[in-house]
């Protein structure tokens, strides 16, 4: 799956550069996830795949990559 509408809707809602959007970096830093962001980055995810991510799954998630491999392991 090519991610690129994914990271640049991501972008857009937490206005941050694309640029910074790569696999390895830290997704809690990059976008500055509070309890309420989370919740709007599993809405885009579930708008963008289809996939729900549950939230008893997020904290696993921590680098952009580990969100990509949770969309692709639930497709």
């Amino acid at each position: 799956m090519n991610f690129e509408e994914l990271n640049k809707t991501i972008a857009t809602e937490y206005s941050v550069a694309v640029e910074e959007i790569k696999p390895e970096n830290n997704i809690r830093q990059t976008l500055k996830l509070d309890s309420m962001r989370a919740m709007t980055l599993i809405l885009i995810v579930k708008q963008q795949t289809g996939v729900m991510i549950s939230p008893r799954h997020l904290p696993g998630i921590t680098t952009f990559q580990s969100l990509y491999d949770y969309i692709e392991a639930k497709m």
